[in-house]
């Protein structure tokens, strides 16, 4: 769209860039140097996260995926998200997610901690507007998901967790929905280990 404002005998032309929103796909035959279409699928979850624009959604394909996703990209508002989907329901498997961004969908991932360092299933950190949808979050030390240091306005819907370490779901925020959310098993000392915390000057 542009718009065409006149000053005297001068003309501006104030031109707006609309992105349109682009569906891509991972896939474990795929490349991270290839586009990202569904015949030329990048190769990891992470090259997605780093790549779609608000509106944009990628399509993970089935398999397992050894790495743990950072997401740092923001969605803009609820219609034009950063959205992460498996393709089949719980049959694309990572190590974990960190959200970092506002207005991120996460759906229907397989998640199983397997790295010292991120032992909590999905993290969002201080970030609004998340949707973790249709997850099952197995085996993770440190807890299930995590929405901390004023995540607001988080909907965790249809979620399993099964026997992850401390706590199954913790929120620190506001205006968070939970629906639907099955949470079983949850144990102290997780036979992975755990992490033992020690106080300033302890």
């Amino acid at each position: 769209n542009s718009d065409i404002t006149a000053y005297g005998n001068q003309v501006s032309f104030n031109t707006a860039v609309t992105h349109l929103a682009e569906t891509f796909y991972v896939s474990l035959t795929g490349n991270d140097a290839n586009p990202g279409t569904a015949n030329q699928p990048w190769r990891t979850i992470q090259k997605a996260a780093n790549t779609i624009f608000p509106g944009d959604e990628a399509i993970i394909s089935s398999g397992d995926y050894d790495e743990y996703v950072t997401i740092n990209n923001s969605g803009t508002s609820d219609i034009a998200r950063i959205s992460l989907f498996s393709k089949i329901l719980r049959r694309a498997r990572c190590r974990g997610f960190r959200i970092q961004g506002n207005y991120v969908t996460i759906d229907g991932f397989e998640v199983e901690a397997k790295i010292v360092s991120n032992w909590i299933g999905i993290i969002i950190n201080g970030k609004s507007f998340a949707d973790i949808l249709h997850c099952f979050i197995e085996e993770c030390p440190m807890g299930g998901i995590s929405a901390r240091n004023g995540s607001n306005y988080i909907r965790l819907i249809g979620n399993t967790i099964l026997h992850c370490g401390q706590v199954g779901i913790n929120i620190i925020g506001s205006n968070a929905l939970l629906e639907g959310n099955n949470i079983s098993q949850i144990v102290q000392h997780h036979p992975k280990g755990f992490i033992k915390f020690v106080p300033l000057g302890g």
